[in-house]
Parts: structure tokens; C-alpha cells; sequence
């Protein structure tokens, strides 16, 4: 399936159904090429911060918290 690279929210979405199979680190993949495309989401932010916890990964998990948190503020 090709997607148009300019479709954040449809890598968020391919994201979120990885996520939802378990599948974090194909989650992940998505989520970074979501938030290549627009960085100013804080739910790419959020979705990925919960995949790197769903891994174990905290450190990551709270930088992407972090981040989430400062473009809500926004």
C-alpha cells in the first residue's frame, strides 16, 4: 500500500493500529515518519511516548511526554 508522505495523520493512524496489535516497534516506525511530517502534533507525541513505554524505554517515553505537553501549551 503506498501512502502519500504528505499524509502525517495517515502514518498516525497505521501507527495507532500497530500499537493496538502490539506491535510498538512498527508503531514507532509510523509515529516517526507522522511526526517527520508535522511536528507540532502533541497526539504523534503522546501515541509514540506510549509505544516507547510499551517497550520499557522511559527515558524515551518521557521526552515524548515532554514535548506533548509543551505543544499543548501552545
Amino acid at each position: 500500500m503506498d501512502l502519500d508522505p504528505n499524509l502525517a495523520d495517515a502514518y498516525y493512524a497505521l501507527g495507532r493500529a500497530w500499537a493496538h496489535k502490539g506491535d510498538h516497534d512498527q508503531a514507532i516506525v509510523d509515529y516517526d515518519q507522522a511526526i517527520a511530517l508535522n511536528q507540532k502534533s502533541a497526539d504523534f507525541y503522546n501515541a509514540r511516548g506510549e509505544s516507547w513505554k510499551a517497550k520499557g524505554n522511559r527515558d524515551r517515553a518521557e521526552a515524548d511526554r515532554k514535548m506533548a505537553v509543551g505543544l499543548q501549551g501552545k
